[in-house]
């Protein structure tokens, strides 16, 4: 719940930091790759079996992140990249 609240605090400041977005070149990128996103969306509806499969691993990503950092809680080096992760989000990209 924490690192939701967190995470959510750091996705606004990165939002109202004013750099451009990426959405034209991923578009760009998408369409030289042959990628159509409402064809992406038309393949997993008709595979009930994918959509629970996305669906699973979508919503295992919190309790992914909470068991990772128990298990490294001890190690210095999660610290290290947490404090090197939370500094990091707030440079502006040039």
């Amino acid at each position: 719940m924490a690192f939701s609240a967190a995470f959510t605090t750091l996705m606004e400041a990165a939002a109202a930091a004013a750099n451009p977005l990426a959405d034209d070149w991923l578009f760009a990128a998408d369409a030289a790759l042959g990628l159509s996103a409402p064809a992406t969306v038309a393949f997993a509806a008709q595979r009930p079996w994918l959509l629970l499969c996305m669906k699973l691993a979508y919503f295992s990503v919190i309790p992914q992140t909470a068991i990772l950092l128990l298990v490294l809680a001890e190690k210095p080096a999660l610290w290290q990249f947490l404090a090197r992760f939370i500094l990091g989000a707030g440079r502006r990209s040039r």
